[in-house]
């Protein structure tokens, strides 16, 4: 119960936080089991251990379904059967996680968490396709989550190769510079390892699907932060305080900063901490 006071309220819940709670529980039960009388317990939305439990599966869950086929793309014995098994989880995704949800609940960790398991269940499908000789299979899919994660180098990477794998040197060509810019412009770096060998696969026609279809990963571990969210608002002392600490003319070139953000659970840390404001010090880094 404490951390859906805190996902939904954060560090100001009403004095009602837990009825409200409870009423949009009652009508969850309602939606999961309709003709469901009022206050009756039902049978997928449990109360249990001062919060709540849904009691699901992989077959009535796609998050599940998706995991479960995942896992056994993992154990496939050819990469066939690796790009047959992933097909099917993948087209089980049906937009962003949580979508249409209010943004600041939606900065929760947990989402961000879900959302990084998509592209990475492509970037597996994208390497067993061109073990398999056949990269065309994955290419909307690839097109698509490339669109949706433009940051995500190993991903542009996989698509780079699987264009050029399918007779697409030159879109894979102009796929590696739209990347290379947008890491330029919006971070600051170059491209990475992985995403300069497939450029230079590309360039120099060394393509070949045992040299950069790189070992299966196991499960993907989230490390992805959430977005800025368009509704943050206040904190304005902490961000000032924070922009404080940036390097300035009074610091010797080079000097780096560590800062860290403290607080209990469901106060905005991770909000305040990704949150990129509109005017910065002119004499601070942007």
């Amino acid at each position: 119960m404490s951390e859906i006071v805190d996902v939904l309220w954060g560090a100001r819940p009403p004095h009602s936080a837990v009825n409200v709670i409870r009423r949009h529980v009652g009508a969850l039960r309602r939606l999961l089991e309709p003709g469901l009388p009022a206050r009756s317990v039902g049978r997928w939305l449990l109360r249990e251990s001062g919060g709540y439990r849904l009691v699901i599966d992989g077959g009535c869950s796609d998050l599940l379904r998706f995991r479960e086929l995942c896992e056994q793309a993992r154990r496939a014995e050819t990469a066939v059967r690796t790009v047959e098994v992933l097909t099917e989880a993948l087209a089980l995704w049906r937009g962003p996680v949580a979508s249409g949800i209010p943004g600041e609940a939606r900065a929760h960790p947990a989402f961000a968490a879900v959302e990084s398991e998509h592209p990475a269940a492509v970037r597996e499908a994208a390497r067993a396709a061109l073990r398999a000789g056949v990269p065309d299979s994955v290419l909307p899919e690839l097109r698509k989550a490339a669109d949706e994660h433009p940051l995500d180098e190993p991903l542009s990477a996989a698509l780079i190769l699987a264009l050029a794998a399918t007779g697409r040197r030159s879109e894979a060509l102009s796929a590696y510079e739209t990347t290379r810019a947008r890491l330029s412009d919006e971070l600051g770096i170059d491209p990475g390892p992985e995403l300069s060998d497939a450029h230079r696969s590309v360039l120099n026609d060394t393509l070949t699907p045992d040299d950069h279809a790189p070992a299966r990963p196991g499960p993907p571990i989230p490390a992805q932060l959430p977005h800025d969210i368009p509704a943050f608002t206040g904190r304005s002392a902490e961000l000032n305080g924070v922009l404080a600490l940036l390097p300035g003319d009074d610091r010797p070139t080079g000097t780096v900063v560590i800062s860290a953000i403290g607080g209990m659970a469901g106060v905005g840390k991770t909000t305040l901490a990704v949150h990129r404001p509109t005017v910065c010090r002119t004499d601070s880094m942007p």
